[in-house]
């Protein structure tokens, strides 16, 4: 089994190309758990503000909230996996564009499934204000999952990664 030195200058075994791309896979996934977590905290931000902006000044206005977050939380997600998640070079408008269509499809989810999930909320507990701003929080599992998958599969896809850097 001969060792090869890849362009970071470490040592990869010709022998075991498996192990190096499950490596790989796995640090992939790890920043996209990091940047993941920092996107979400971000995107949660933009919407508890939307909330807070718009709550009494419009009927549903976690909805609204929740689509202005979206849009502003979409180019600031696409930048942060581009640099530091899937790493492709080049194609930004191309990326940008299908990174705003897994993300469109994840607003329209959450869209679909805030408003029955806010209404139990406010049932359940003792102070109904908080219901839009918790129900947003529990559906960042599904967008987490959703987003990945779309990410990996279709934004960053195989065609697009031509130009990756390691």
């Amino acid at each position: 089994m001969s060792v090869l030195t890849s362009a970071r200058g470490r040592q990869k075994s010709k022998g075991l190309p498996a192990v190096v791309d499950t490596r790989a896979r796995i640090r992939r996934i790890v920043r996209y758990l990091i940047v993941g977590a920092i996107n979400t905290g971000f995107g949660l931000a933009t919407y508890w503000f939307f909330t807070f902006i718009l709550t009494g000044k419009i009927p549903l206005a976690y909805e609204l909230a929740s689509f202005f977050s979206g849009i502003v939380s979409i180019s600031f997600s696409f930048i942060t996996y581009k640099l530091f998640v899937f790493r492709t070079k080049g194609h930004y408008l191309r990326e940008w564009a299908r990174a705003y269509i897994v993300y469109g499809s994840s607003i329209l989810l959450n869209l679909i499934l805030l408003p029955p999930l806010v209404w139990g909320l406010e049932k359940g507990l003792k102070d109904p204000s908080v219901a839009p701003y918790l129900g947003g929080f529990l559906l960042v599992g599904i967008t987490l999952v959703f987003s990945f998958l779309g990410h990996q599969h279709f934004t960053f896809s195989r065609s697009s990664r031509e130009h990756r850097t390691p």
